[in-house]
Order: structure tokens, then sequence, then C-alpha cells
């Protein structure tokens, strides 16, 4: 699926999550050789939250206060 960017903020968020993917794609392939004992999907939802968090406070929050 495409994502609609219609702004430089838009297309931010979606390189960070794009950037967030990638590292669950390396992490998911160094957990199957590793069989640690530890869910994924534990992992990918963490990981996506945390970085869609640090994007609203670190790139909305300064455009906001720019505005």
């Amino acid at each position: 699926m495409k994502p609609n960017i219609s702004s430089e903020k838009d297309l931010v968020y979606h390189a960070a999550l794009l950037g967030c993917d990638i590292g669950i794609n390396v992490l998911q392939l160094f957990l199957e050789n590793k069989k640690l004992d530890f869910s994924l999907a534990e992992v990918v939802a963490e990981a996506r939250q945390s970085a869609k968090e640090y994007i609203e406070v670190n790139y909305y929050k300064g455009e906001r206060n720019n505005d």
C-alpha cells in the first residue's frame, strides 16, 4: 500500500516507520538464527510504538512551536 504523502511531515513520518520496518526485518532474521525465547510480535509492536511516539514528540512538537 502506497502511503499518502502530502507534506514534508508525512514524508518524515513514513520514512521513519519504513526504517523501523527494515530494522524489524533484520531483527527477525537475527531471532530466527539465534532461536531466542521472546515474541517477535511484542518486539515489533513496541518498536513501532516507540518510533511513532518519538516522531510525534520530537518532530510534530517542534513544528507546532514554529506556527
